[in-house]
């Protein structure tokens, strides 16, 4: 229940405003490169030195800057990528949790329910107590597994974050990760 309530914690749907807003920052990016380009244009057909020279827009500066420009969007893009997946894999964790969590408190109030028979008729519940461990350790495994699966995800969406720049500690305390952000204390 503890590992449940940890990927419940997480906020997939915070995730997914965020990666929102690194898409749209990356359109806006798009819309702004081109109205550079556009701009350079218009100056390249304006302006000529020599019939062929362009001093401005053949400078380092301008390459640069194109450069960076082009590297920026690809890598917001990314970012927004990045956190498009773990807001899914959140999402999905949070589900499949959930579900087998449900399923083993059923499970678990049928065998309480067969216990009480049991001892009211003097039997052994020696048999009902070991098939609620088992059932329980059986939850345990597949949860444990869920959560690993989102925490892998996670973990390679961060470094993919890092490598593009972007420091990913914004998702601390919406991720699920069962640990609070600064902002919590």
């Amino acid at each position: 229940w503890k590992i449940n309530d940890e990927l419940q914690s997480g906020k997939p749907g915070a995730i997914n405003d965020l990666a929102d807003a690194f898409h749209n920052a990356a359109v806006c990016t798009v819309e702004m490169d081109d109205d550079f380009n556009r701009a350079k244009n218009k100056f390249e057909l304006g302006f000529r030195r020599n019939e062929s020279e362009h001093p401005i827009n053949d400078s380092a500066e301008v390459a640069q800057a194109t450069e960076q420009m082009q590297l920026q969007k690809i890598q917001i893009g990314k970012i927004a990528i990045d956190m498009e997946n773990v807001a899914a894999a959140l999402a999905n964790a949070q589900l499949d949790s959930d579900c087998d969590i449900g399923v083993l408190d059923a499970n678990l109030n049928v065998i309480d329910d067969h216990i009480s028979r049991a001892k009211a008729a003097g039997q052994d519940t020696q048999p009902l107590y070991d098939e609620a461990i088992g059932r329980a350790k059986d939850a345990l495994k597949a949860v444990t597994e869920i959560r690993d699966t989102y925490k892998a995800v996670l973990a390679d969406s961060i470094t993919a974050m890092r490598l593009d720049g972007y420091d990913p500690e914004v998702l601390g305390g919406i991720e699920g990760d069962g640990q609070q952000s600064a902002a919590d204390y």
